[in-house]
C-alpha cells in the first residue's frame, strides 16, 4: 500500500514511539523505514480509519520479518 507522504511519516514516528526502537539505515529498496526486531516486542493493533469504515491491519498483513531481524 501507499501511503501519503506526511501521513506515512506521521505513521511511522508514531511507531517508533510506540515501539521504542530507532530506525535502521541502510536499507534495501524501495523500502524507506526499517527497525530492529525483539522477540518480546508486541506489535499495537493498528486500523486505518476512513469516512464510513474502519481497516484492521494484522502485524503480518502490516510488516516483513527480515533475516537479520530486521522489520521493514
Amino acid at each position: 500500500m501507499y501511503l501519503e507522504q506526511t501521513f506515512y511519516y506521521n505513521f511511522v514516528s508514531l511507531l517508533q514511539e510506540t515501539l521504542g526502537v530507532e530506525s535502521v539505515q541502510d536499507l534495501p529498496f524501495p523500502f524507506k523505514f526499517c527497525f530492529p526486531y525483539r522477540d518480546n516486542m508486541t506489535v499495537p493493533a493498528i486500523a486505518f480509519q476512513f469516512t464510513g469504515a474502519s481497516v484492521a491491519l494484522r502485524p503480518k498483513n502490516l510488516l516483513i520479518k527480515l533475516q537479520d531481524r530486521n522489520m521493514l
